[in-house]
């Protein structure tokens, strides 16, 4: 692969859509010339995007519902027989409280959502993805997905399985698709101000420079480079530059 992807005309789905980081990616991935599903579970949120750009197909969805996510799959497919680009984003914080404070109930909401919603998107997707010419697979991880930190339980544990899941995935799939980890590090988010409401947010990078190392990997990933873990603040200088040409992009 001489030149990067281009992203004009490339089939994309980008769940946790109805704010922050997913909005964001959403939104640059439609600018730059993208057929974008946009999925999430706010109907409000997703009209309000849909309104934000043309290009942006908006579906209202709970990823734990594996129905609804095989009957969009399917709607992928049959529409443009192929998906190019897949963008797992959607999650929840969960309680920040040592483990033994955190109830079963709590844990297993958490991992339905970060981590069965992503699963059930993910393996619904395998025929559209196979359908593709080196597909993208993103999936947004967390520091705290690959170290675990106390007092993080629940949102750690999810994030773990995330890149669990994302490592059996690109075997899988093989060098016929690409599938990383992203960590965003802080952002300048609804769920970042959840867990650090004491934070200013003026401090950290917004939705919009993470959702930029998105829309640079989705251009630049290569197929030796399925299976690598990734952080936002080591792209955000590349992602900047928004260069035609192929870089070499730093791995955690």
């Amino acid at each position: 692969m001489t030149v990067p992807f281009d992203i004009k005309g490339c089939v994309a789905l980008v769940t946790g859509a109805s704010r922050g980081i997913g909005r964001a990616c959403a939104l640059q991935l439609a600018q730059a010339g993208a057929i974008v599903y946009a999925c999430a579970r706010s109907e409000d949120a997703l009209r309000e995007l849909a309104e934000a750009s043309e290009g942006v197909r908006v579906c209202v969805l709970d990823l734990r519902d594996e129905v609804m996510v095989e009957e969009l799959a399917s709607e992928i497919m049959e529409a443009h027989g192929r998906l190019d680009l897949l963008v797992n984003n959607a999650g929840v914080l969960g309680p920040r409280a040592s483990l033994d404070q955190t109830s079963a109930e709590a844990l297993r909401e958490v991992l339905e959502i970060n981590v069965v919603g992503a699963f059930n998107v993910l393996s619904a997707s395998y025929p559209a993805l196979r359908a593709a010419s080196l597909p993208r697979v993103i999936n947004l991880s967390s520091s705290v997905g690959r170290k675990g930190r106390a007092q993080w339980g629940a949102y750690s544990i999810s994030k773990f399985g995330l890149e669990g899941l994302s490592e059996i995935a690109a075997d899988e799939l093989g060098e016929d698709a690409v599938v990383v980890t992203l960590n965003p590090g802080g952002t300048a988010t609804d769920m970042r101000a959840e867990a650090y409401p004491d934070e200013d947010p003026e401090t950290l990078p917004s939705a919009e420079d993470v959702a930029q190392t998105i829309v640079l990997l989705a251009r630049q990933l290569r197929a030796d480079l399925s299976g690598k873990r990734f952080s936002s603040r080591a792209l955000f200088d590349l992602a900047k530059e928004s260069s035609d040409d192929v870089v070499e992009l730093p791995t955690d």
